[in-house]
């Protein structure tokens, strides 16, 4: 039973994520990334979104994470697969090159308070790690009730090398959508918007 709870958590997300919606904010804005500078965004509420270069010039890995805490990522908890975090990857590993995942739009939740980041990083390591049997079962449970942000990344343009493992350069549009009582920054023009589907009831 254990193994095949791990499974899920390596693979997918549960189905009781989908769920009611009601009205969100909508935030859209574009970069051109370089390889080799990492690249950072006030989201609110004292949340930044990061995205760090990896070596060689291999693209990027996304956190999200309060300021003064950078060593957090709000992201881990409520993205597949929870042991290797490769949804936050948007680049060379795992099988694909960087030219791949940059055919492609890429959605990544994040949590939006401390208290929720530690309890959903708690039931997250004890799924993975504890000898509790019933530990995965119960994070898969719970995650359905957490109230997340969404980060959507579209790929616009980009160049890579011949073998599609480097990246020189890429153009990409960052979609932000929060719940509306989430204190966005003011720094982004904010739009009212339908939350998107597959989020649980937003309170």
């Amino acid at each position: 039973m254990r193994s095949t709870v791990l499974v899920a958590l390596c693979f997918t997300l549960p189905s009781a994520m989908v769920g009611q919606t009601k009205l969100c904010k909508t935030a859209t804005f574009m970069t051109t990334m370089s390889p080799e500078r990492e690249f950072s965004k006030d989201l609110g509420s004292s949340l930044s979104m990061r995205l760090s270069p990896l070596n060689q010039r291999w693209g990027w890995t996304v956190i999200v994470s309060p300021s003064g805490a950078s060593s957090e990522d709000w992201t881990y908890p409520v993205n597949m697969p929870l042991r290797t975090g490769e949804s936050q990857l948007i680049g060379t590993g795992y099988g694909d090159t960087v030219r791949k995942k940059l055919q492609y739009s890429h959605s990544i939740r994040f949590l939006l308070t401390e208290p929720a980041f530690t309890h959903y990083s708690r039931r997250a390591t004890e799924a993975l790690t504890s000898r509790d049997s019933g530990a995965a079962g119960k994070y898969l449970s719970e995650l359905p009730k957490a109230v997340t942000g969404l980060i959507t990344i579209t790929p616009l343009e980009s160049k890579t090398s011949g073998d599609g493992e480097r990246v020189y350069w890429a153009r990409l549009r960052f979609q932000v959508t929060v719940p509306s009582s989430f204190e966005g920054s003011p720094k982004l023009d904010w739009h009212s918007a339908p939350c998107p589907a597959a989020w649980p009831a937003l309170q």
